[in-house]
Formats: structure tokens, C-alpha cells, sequence
């Protein structure tokens, strides 16, 4: 369908992917998300692992040997471009709101970025929660409403954006307020998660606060090229890593963050 095309179904924009988890903002981006998602991992006590929604598969990298690794995305392109780079994982091209998998298969699966880009949200945590095994875990990263970025993307959605970008336009011949890129791109809040996931029989077991220092604004204004300030941010982002990786799981850090992260384990339908 027209209207469910996504931004990284089209091959020619594959080559932005992965080198946005690249430089001084987005490896910093990936460092945060990383230690999100696999500090609540026991990797000795599962079999069966899945990302639902892997893209080129950065989390799929260097996974045990003893775990049976699934990668799974809407993408063709970005599958093909997963293959190249990891070995021994069953990749499939598929949506994450009906995925080719049998109840309660998996003991984990992460979904990482993903329910943004997804018109029918509720209906992939339904999906994700029925690939899972009872008391399994599911670890969903999203970002989070009440963040400066989502205020940033709003304005870049809608015509105001022309405001924001004219004295841009004048003075530099560019402006950091283009139209957004991506059509799909919707992001919650940390209570619209929570009622979706109870709705689909999980149970919310932990809430952490990622990339609170918001990276990708610097990049979209192209801060991080500066030199001196390049040095400033290395610094900040090795700061706000410390404390996320400390602190992350409380207030504020768990509720304004500029992504939510969530571990959910399986819960029995009451």
C-alpha cells in the first residue's frame, strides 16, 4: 500500500544508515542504545533472540554462538545489506505487525527504533507478544514525546518550519528546517507505551532513559562540525553516557530522555 511506504524501503536511501551511528553524535547514539538494550540480557539463559525491525543488523553483531539469532525487517534493502555483515542469523523480509514465526517461540526479542515508523503500532506489540514465550522478555526502544527532538520534528512537519528556517536561509543559504524526511515517523509518550503493552498482556518490568543528551539535534544543526565544540561534545556525550548507564532508569532520566527504553517480560493474559 501507497501510504505505508517507508523511508528505508527505497534502496538509494540505505547508504544514510549506518553511517548514522558513525561520528562524534551517533556513536555516541549507538554506545547509549547498545548498553540499553543488552545490559538486560543474559545471553547464558536464552536460545532463541530476535530483532524485530534490525535494519542492517548493528545489534546483531557478535552475538554467542549458543543463541539461535533471528533478524527480521520490512526493509529488502536493508536486509541484503545485514547478510553482508552478519553471519549465522535466519534473516527474514516481513512486517512486524504479522511476522512468519509460531506462538511462544522466542526468549527474547528487542525491537529498536521501530514502532515510530509503524502505522499500526498496537498491532505489532500484539505481534511481538505473541512470537514470545511465556515470562520471556521484550525489550522496546522508541522515542519518547517529551523530548526537544520531537518538538523539532514537529516544527519540520508542518509549515511553521519556513519561520524557523528563513533568518537560516538569509544567513547561511541552507536551513537546519527542511521538510522532514520520513512520513512515518510517530512518537509516544511513556503512557501511551505503558497502555499498549498492557493491552497485549505485558507486564512492565523496567523503564530506562537512553541518548538523554539528545544527539541528534547537533547533528541536524550541524553543531558537532565545529571543531572546538566537537571536542565540547565528546566530552558531554561521555558525561551523559556515565550517567544514563547509573541513573538512567530514574526520574528524570527514565521520563525525559531523548528516548524511552523499556524492558517487558511476558505476562499471562488476566
Amino acid at each position: 500500500m501507497k501510504e505505508l511506504e517507508r523511508y528505508w524501503d527505497k534502496s538509494e536511501n540505505i547508504p544514510e544508515y549506518d553511517p548514522s551511528f558513525t561520528g562524534v553524535c551517533g556513536t555516541y547514539i549507538d554506545r547509549s542504545e547498545t548498553y540499553s538494550v543488552f545490559s538486560l540480557i543474559n545471553f547464558k539463559k536464552i536460545n532463541k533472540f530476535l530483532d524485530a525491525g534490525c535494519g542492517t543488523g548493528r545489534h546483531l553483531i557478535n552475538l554467542p554462538k549458543n543463541v539461535d539469532v533471528y533478524g527480521l525487517d520490512h526493509s529488502a534493502p536493508m536486509i541484503e545489506e545485514a547478510k553482508k555483515k552478519v553471519k549465522n542469523v535466519k534473516f527474514f523480509v516481513s512486517d512486524v505487525e504479522k511476522m512468519p514465526f509460531d506462538d511462544n517461540y522466542f526468549d527474547v526479542v528487542i525491537s529498536v527504533r521501530v514502532l515510530q515508523h509503524l502505522v499500526y503500532q498496537d498491532r505489532a506489540i500484539k505481534e511481538m507478544s505473541r512470537v514470545l514465550k511465556k515470562n520471556g522478555k521484550l525489550i522496546v526502544m522508541n522515542y519518547n514525546k517529551y523530548t526537544l527532538l520531537c518538538l523539532y520534528k514537529w516544527i519540520r512537519k508542518n509549515k511553521i518550519r519556513k519561520l524557523f528556517g528563513l533568518p537560516f536561509n538569509i544567513l547561511f543559504g541552507k536551513s537546519p528546517f527542511e521538510p522532514w524526511r520520513q512520513p512515518l515517523d510517530f512518537y509516544n509518550s511513556p503512557s501511551e507505551l505503558k497502555k499498549m503493552f498492557r493491552n497485549n498482556g505485558l507486564k512492565v518490568r523496567f523503564v530506562r532513559g537512553s541518548v538523554f543528551a539528545q544527539a541528534e539535534l547537533f547533528g541536524f544543526f550541524g553543531i558537532n562540525k565545529i571543531p572546538i565544540i566537537k571536542n565540547m561534545l565528546l566530552k558531554f556525550f561521555d558525561l551523559s553516557y556515565k550517567l544514563e548507564k547509573k541513573y538512567g532508569h530514574l526520574f528524570p532520566l527514565n521520563a525525559f530522555s531523548g528516548m524511552m527504553h523499556r524492558c517487558r517480560k511476558f505476562a499471562d493474559q488476566p
